[in-house]
């Protein structure tokens, strides 16, 4: 049986599958997993690249539960680390 389309069909996300990265996953692969809703998708897309979880949550109004999904099945870039807080960290002058 082949897997459906997104939006709680057969290709719902599933824990130990690889992790999509948000930034570049063409709107298919992403549908597929069926964690963000049609509208959400096309946000999500319209607003790319993220560099940060803070930035998704931010710019798609996501939090909870529908966040922590989306987290589970993509990353953010190869590293999946929050771009935007490290370098104004490693800048920081220490007490």
């Amino acid at each position: 049986m082949e897997a459906g389309p997104g939006h709680g069909g057969a290709g719902c996300y599933t824990v130990g599958m690889p992790r999509l990265d948000l930034n570049t996953a063409p709107e298919a692969e992403l549908d597929r997993l069926s964690v963000l809703d049609a509208a959400s998708l096309q946000t999500a897309l319209d607003l790319r690249p993220f560099k940060s979880w803070d930035d998704v949550e931010r710019k798609l109004g996501l939090s909870g539960e529908r966040l922590a999904r989306l987290r589970a099945a993509t990353r953010i870039g190869e590293t999946d680390v929050d771009v935007t807080e490290a370098p104004e960290e490693e800048g920081r002058a220490r007490p």
